[in-house]
C-alpha cells in the first residue's frame, strides 16, 4: 500500500487528491505545539474524512534519541499530550525517529531512550523510524512493536522486520511536497473516524477500493487507466458500462 509523509499541513482538498492518486496513508509528525509541521485535531479530520490512515512520528531533531533515556521520558510524555489532544485511538502506534547515520556505539542510547519514551506513551504502542541498522538493532533488542525503515543510510538493504518503507525523498503528489513509502499492511495507523464511518463515506464515492483490489486500483490509477470522474470520484465499486471498457482499451491500446 502506497503512503507519502510530509512536513506540509494536509488539508482535505489535498488529502483527497492523494486518495484519487492511489495513496492509502499519511505519516504526519506528532509533536507539541510550536513546531509549524505539527498535525492537528483538525487536519486530521480532513485527512480521515478524505479515506486516508494516519501514520504519526514524533521527531523535534534529528539525534534527539542519542540523548538517552531522560530524552526518551520527555518526549514520550509530551507524545502523550499530544496523543491526547488528537483523540487518537488507543493501541495505535506512535514512531519516534532516528533521523540520522547511527552506528554500532550509538545503539545502547537509543535503545534506552525508546524503553523510557514506552513507559510513558501508554496505552499507546511505540514504533522506530531509522535506516537498516536501526531497526535491525531495535528489533533484535524487542524494543518496539512497529518499524519503519528509511532507505537513507540503509546501503541498499531492507530489514526483514520492516512494516513501514520509506523509499523516496523530495517527491511531489498532490500538489506537495512529500516522501514516497510503502507498508505490508495499516497496523498501528489510526483516523479519527471509525471505520465502518470512512467506509461508508468513501464506498459512495467509490474512492477507497477493496482491500484484495488496492493493489491492481493502484496501478491502473498509475497507468492512466482509470481517471475520476468531473468530481475526482473513481466509483471502483460501480459495474463497467460498454463505453467506458471502449475508453479504457483506447488508453491501454495507445
Amino acid at each position: 500500500m502506497k503512503g507519502v509523509d510530509c512536513a506540509s499541513k494536509i488539508t482535505k482538498d489535498t488529502a483527497e487528491r492523494l486518495v484519487r492518486e492511489g495513496f492509502c496513508f499519511a505519516c504526519r509528525y506528532h509533536v507539541p505545539e510550536g513546531y509549524s509541521k505539527r498535525l492537528t485535531r483538525d487536519e486530521a479530520e480532513a485527512v480521515s474524512s478524505a479515506g486516508l490512515k494516519i501514520l504519526s512520528v514524533f521527531e523535534t531533531y534529528a539525534a534527539r534519541a542519542l540523548e538517552g533515556a531522560p530524552a526518551g521520558r520527555e518526549d514520550g510524555a509530551a507524545a502523550l499530550e499530544v496523543a491526547r489532544e488528537l483523540e487518537m485511538p488507543e493501541g495505535a502506534i506512535i514512531y519516534f525517529a532516528v533521523d540520522f547515520d547511527a552506528g554500532a556505539d550509538d545503539m545502547d542510547e537509543i535503545e534506552s531512550y525508546f524503553r523510557a519514551a514506552r513507559e510513558e506513551i501508554k496505552p499507546f504502542d511505540i514504533g522506530v523510524y531509522g535506516s537498516y541498522y536501526v531497526i535491525e538493532e531495535m528489533a533484535a533488542r524487542g524494543v518496539c512493536r512497529g518499524h519503519w525503515q528509511t532507505y537513507a543510510w540503509s546501503k541498499g538493504l531492507v530489514s526483514e522486520y520492516m512494516n513501514v518503507y520509506q523509499y523516496s525523498n523530495g517527491e511531489s503528489a498532490a500538489g506537495i511536497e512529500v516522501d514516497f513509502d510503502e507498508a505490508e499492511s495499516l497496523d498501528g495507523m489510526w483516523s479519527c473516524c471509525s471505520e465502518v464511518e470512512n467506509m461508508a463515506d468513501e464506498n459512495t464515492k467509490g474512492n477507497v477500493p477493496s482491500e484484495w483490489a488496492k493493489e491492481a486500483c493502484a496501478w491502473a490509477v498509475e497507468e492512466g487507466l482509470f481517471r475520476g470522474d468531473e468530481n475526482g470520484d473513481m466509483h471502483w465499486q460501480e459495474p463497467v458500462t460498454r463505453e467506458t471498457l471502449a475508453v479504457i482499451l483506447m488508453r491501454a491500446l495507445g
